[in-house]
């Protein structure tokens, strides 16, 4: 079966993406148009979503929002869908990152969570504020292998296929030193 986009396709992400200073992807927001979730990360690795600084280092937008200050949003509280989630919450001070993979679509191993299960996770660990990225196919956590290679952690599915991955615009990668 053909998917798009093909390896090697020019893609758009939506929202801001920015990487060390660059900005690849802009959102155009309008009067009738709320803002893309986003968190930017400033070259001291400060974070903070949605208040964009005066220069924008890092940025990655995302789907929406699922806690705001310590509260689980009532609107995500009505979607019952179990899908594979993806996403990134930061704590009160902003100091500790959380991200969150969940597997779906996969019978008799997971079925996925809805967004109020999700910020539930998030909130568990500590975040006081986190939004969704990408979800379905696009929910993969990857790590640099010993062997210098990439090693997925979990099981994604695309196309109701498990263990592939979706083609996407955009990801997060950080690195320690």
């Amino acid at each position: 079966m053909d998917y798009y986009p093909h390896v090697g396709d020019s893609v758009t992400p939506n929202g801001i993406a920015a990487s060390k200073g660059k900005i690849y992807s802009k959102d155009v927001i309008t009067e009738d148009f709320d803002p893309i979730p986003t968190l930017y990360i400033s070259r001291g690795n400060e974070l903070v979503f949605n208040h964009p600084p005066s220069k924008i280092f890092n940025a990655i937008s995302g789907d929406r929002m699922l806690i705001v200050g310590g509260q689980i949003l009532e609107e995500i509280k009505a979607d019952s869908k179990l899908q594979p989630r993806t996403a990134i919450g930061i704590n009160k001070n902003g100091r500790w990152l959380y991200l969150v993979v969940v597997d779906g679509r996969q019978p008799f191993y997971s079925e996925g969570a809805t967004y109020q299960e999700l910020a539930q996770i998030l909130l568990d660990l500590g975040a006081n504020d986190a939004m969704a990225l990408d979800g379905g196919g696009s929910s993969v956590m990857t790590v640099l292998g010993e062997d210098g290679k990439p090693s997925i952690l979990n099981s994604p599915i695309d196309q109701y296929i498990p263990g592939r991955e979706r083609a996407v615009a955009n990801h997060l990668g950080i690195s320690l030193k």
